[in-house]
């Protein structure tokens, strides 16, 4: 048996890092300029790999790794890649692909398929055979020709500029179709506190919206788009430059190119496309929960998982109410108020309205409170453990008609998440035993956390109860042979009581348990609540309260961190 263990083991480290023989080093540069890899590019089969540090530190590529599956997500432009290590087989956008060469771990470091990166986010790649050098450099589009405007019964009618903003235009034939739409103009203006950019469009689409630095830059990706014209705009009082161009003959971009991020908002209205741009502070408190939103404007409420409510503001309702019971709202109540409609929102928990990733999200206000208040500088490493998953659903939460209400694996995870949110914003290394719906068994959950040498262990869970359907509370499971585990359990258990206001159940020992005696590190079980019980399943149903949860959680970690690194 200890053979066949070994051979497999070498097995896979002979196809997660290639030989010597088939592995040949290669330069590389990046828009004329050569670029330094402490992990060099590599030529394996015929294939060129590049290091994936690379994209990151001179593309700005953003990837997230999961490293219990193996798999990395690119982020680029708008535009998302989705491999796994050893592995043919992505995902574009969504789309699936299949790609000439895996991506591969080579001496630590993981190694993608440059050629697949390259036509998936528009790089050209050429070799250099003098220098052994791999050139990527940025698809440039060729200049369109300009062609002459047909005549027409009525002059174009374009909104006024400033005097002292410039416009440059090329202008091209262009017709709707069914499935492709037309940006028949592009104008700006300047208002005394914001800027507007408004795109003339044949019919309401939806952009791929993604922010840039140096310089900063909000991107806008149309796709099934044309411009009629393309061009830039210039000199406003907080926009440094409006570009737009057509990508491809279906494809259409604009780019707003400013000193500094601004908080926006972009709406449909009446034939055009609008993009505001305010210099007001990127946080706003709705403690009154009221809003102002131009009139025939779609207005999404969401939370910070990008999931909400949709509904319209209409001119021709003077009121309406709208009755939610998610995500922290309980309801929204619409009225006309002069030119505008005015919403109120009626929050559940206390709410804050943020702009992150460039659009405005709504959250529990306590996050808010925490990233404010807990700054981690040293390294700190965590490993946070969702229960159960896959194939292991854990304990079921029945509605009083017999459905299913809540899953134990679902609600773990939403939390974990959320808590791991938290800490990584507030300066913490953390890492996940799964981010997925998969079952992760528990030894491999504590081997996965010894082998990180992990500072901490904390696994989340919520409970049941076959005998008694009434019990509510939490509670936090150690080890008692562990001073420094006994210490977390009771800072995270006291700060989630303060938080849920949660019947306190105590610290209980966890000496049994897998992932406490198997880790080598300070470790605790987290019981947020009992889905046999049909007031607290219903509770923990509700993403304000795993939100609150969360939060609990998170600020006892940071407290018993911080009172450990003193």
């Amino acid at each position: 048996m200890k053979r066949i263990c070994l051979f497999f083991v070498i097995a896979m480290l002979l196809f997660l890092v290639p030989s010597a023989a088939k592995t040949k080093s290669v330069s590389l540069s990046i828009e004329g300029e050569p670029v330094y890899c402490s992990s060099p590019p590599v030529i394996v089969e015929g294939r060129t790999l590049i290091p994936s540090s690379v994209l990151v530190s001179i593309l700005e590529v953003s990837i997230r790794w999961n490293s219990t599956l193996q798999r990395m997500i690119l982020s680029y432009e708008g535009s998302t890649i989705e491999m796994k290590i050893g592995s043919i087989e992505a995902k574009v956008n969504g789309n699936p692909v299949t790609m000439e060469a895996a991506p591969m771990i080579i001496n630590g470091s993981k190694m993608i398929p440059l050629r697949f990166f390259a036509t998936s986010f528009g790089y050209n790649v050429a070799w250099e055979d003098a220098t052994k050098t791999v050139l990527l450099t940025r698809k440039v589009e060729p200049p369109k020709d300009e062609t002459p405007k047909p005549p027409t019964t009525k002059p174009e009618q374009e909104t006024p500029q400033k005097p002292e903003t410039e416009k440059e235009e090329t202008e091209q034939v262009v017709l709707p179709t069914m499935d492709r739409s037309v940006i028949y103009g592009v104008t700006a203006e300047d208002g005394e506190e914001e800027n507007y950019v408004y795109l003339e469009i044949s019919k309401p689409i939806r952009p791929r919206i993604s922010m840039l630095s140096d310089p900063m830059r909000l991107v806008l990706d149309f796709d099934k788009t044309v411009l009629k014209k393309t061009g830039k705009i210039k000199e406003l009082s907080l926009i440094e430059e409006v570009r737009y161009n057509n990508q491809t003959d279906d494809s259409a971009r604009v780019v707003i190119e400013m000193e500094e991020m601004l908080p926006y908002v972009c709406y449909y209205k009446n034939g055009k496309y609008c993009i505001v741009l305010r210099e007001d502070a990127n946080e706003v408190n709705f403690s009154d929960g009221t809003l102002l939103f131009p009139e025939n404007t779609e207005v999404k409420l969401m939370d910070k998982k990008a999931s909400g409510v949709t509904f319209s503001v209409s001119p021709a309702v003077s009121e309406q109410t709208i009755p939610i019971n998610a995500h922290g709202i309980s309801g929204i109540s619409v009225k006309k108020s002069g030119k505008a409609s005015k919403v109120s929102v009626m929050f559940t928990t206390p709410q804050k309205a943020v702009i992150r990733n460039h659009t405005v999200v709504f959250e529990h206000e306590a996050f808010s409170e925490i990233r404010d208040e807990y700054e981690i500088d040293e390294k700190v490493t965590i490993v946070l453990d969702a229960g159960h998953g896959g194939t292991d659903p854990g304990a079921i939460g029945y509605n009083a008609d017999g459905s299913i209400g809540v899953k134990e694996s679902v609600a773990n995870l939403y939390i974990t998440l959320r808590v791991a949110e938290l800490l990584e914003d507030c300066g913490m290394d953390v890492h996940l035993t799964r981010s997925d719906d998969i079952f992760v068994d528990l030894y491999d959950r504590a081997k996965f956390a010894n082998n990180l040498d992990a500072d901490y262990f904390v696994s989340i869970h919520n409970n049941a109860s076959e005998s008694d359907k009434t019990v509510e509370g939490t509670m936090v499971m150690y080890m008692t042979s562990s001073v420094r585990g006994a210490k977390l359990a009771k800072t995270v258990l006291t700060s989630v009581i303060e938080e849920t206001n949660q019947n306190n159940l105590g610290m209980r020992v966890g000496d049994k348990l897998v992932v406490i005696r198997a880790t080598a590190m300070p470790a605790v079980l987290v019981e947020g609540g009992f889905l046999t019980t049909i007031d607290e399943m219903e509770r923990l149903a509700d993403t304000a309260f795993l939100d609150t949860l969360a939060a609990g959680i998170a600020k006892g970690i940071l407290e018993n961190t911080l009172s450990e690194l003193k």
